[in-house]
């Protein structure tokens, strides 16, 4: 976060004399961050070993390593997403007062808004009409259609964005007060796009809750996809039409989706995998499978050459 040092952790807890400087997630930490563990990933506590002066909201009933209290400061909670949400309201605060002072400059000969230490490579086209956020960085040869938002982002070589993509918008990622209200948490992670990928119209990839979206070299996402927070996409995928992917959810390389696919939070798709037409996946898949249905079920497993001329191994 530009011009931000962090938040003691004081407020919480005065055993504790630290700052945190951001967010991250327990299954990736990050030294100094904000965090909570719930009920359903209480099993990556194991990977707290390796960062330390974090903060972490945990459900009550989860066992803690003894040791890792010497590094960490834990807080105990029958609600760790409320109190989690509550803390990291701050980070909103200061980026949204932060981002006030800076300024946008309007390109009268291009039609186009960008921020302020926004890099955009050689060769790149952007059309009029596109808004470029703070801190942006977009490779070399990009062409970036008419309409496109793109905030929170790294984006590599030869990037195709199609009319009216929003890139970086904020998570879909929600809490309760204590009066039972809902409001939104605060997206504090980033965006990260590899070479050769396109991106196509009316596209939502979502900025991370707590790390990064990512989307990895050579993959093509076509139009009116929803890509959620923190999802993980990839080298060489392919996401037909309309598909919706919720948040966290990670699909590994060479895989095809097919249109009007919903996949479920937190799940996991292989390598080298197929996903029929309007299906619905709640859980995992593994490697080389084919599924199709609602819910999703494993048809065959792959033969070398499917009928789409593609060579699946």
């Amino acid at each position: 976060m530009n011009g931000f040092d962090g938040i003691s952790i004081n407020q919480v807890s005065v055993d504790y004399d630290f700052f945190v400087n951001g967010v991250s997630y327990i299954g990736n930490p990050r030294n100094n961050t904000v965090m909570y563990v719930s009920k359903k990933v209480e099993n990556l506590i194991v990977c707290l070993h390796n960062v330390k002066e974090c903060l972490i909201f945990v459900e009550d009933g989860i066992y803690i390593p003894e040791d890792l209290y010497k590094e960490n400061c834990f807080i105990h909670s029958s609600n760790p997403q409320k109190d989690y949400a509550k803390f990291v309201n701050q980070f909103g605060e200061l980026k949204r007062e932060n981002n006030r002072k800076r300024r946008y400059n309007y390109n009268r000969e291009k039609g186009i808004w960008i921020g302020e230490n926004v890099t955009i490579g050689d060769n790149a086209y952007i059309e009029p009409m596109v808004f470029i956020d703070h801190d942006v960085v977009i490779g070399d040869n990009a062409v970036v259609s008419t309409g496109s938002i793109i905030r929170n982002a790294v984006i590599g070589n030869n990037f195709r964005c199609y009319e009216k993509a929003l890139i970086g918008i904020d998570s879909f990622n929600l809490a309760k007060d204590d009066e039972g209200n809902t409001f939104r948490i605060p997206s504090l992670g980033t965006i990260k796009i590899g070479d050769n990928v396109d991106v196509g119209a009316n596209c939502i990839i979502a900025l991370a809750a707590t790390s990064v979206t990512e989307i990895n070299d050579f993959s093509k996402i076509d139009a009116n996809v929803v890509i959620g927070h923190d999802c993980k996409i990839g080298k060489n995928v392919e996401i037909a039409t309309n598909a919706n992917l919720g948040g966290y959810v990670k699909v590994d390389d060479d895989t095809f989706i097919a249109m009007n696919v919903t996949v479920k939070n937190r799940v996991s798709i292989g390598k080298n995998c197929f996903v029929g037409i309007g299906s619905v996946v709640l859980r995992d898949i593994l490697n080389e499978e084919t599924v199709f249905g609602v819910p999703a079920r494993k048809i065959r497993m792959q033969v070398e050459d499917d009928k789409y001329g593609k060579k699946r191994s």
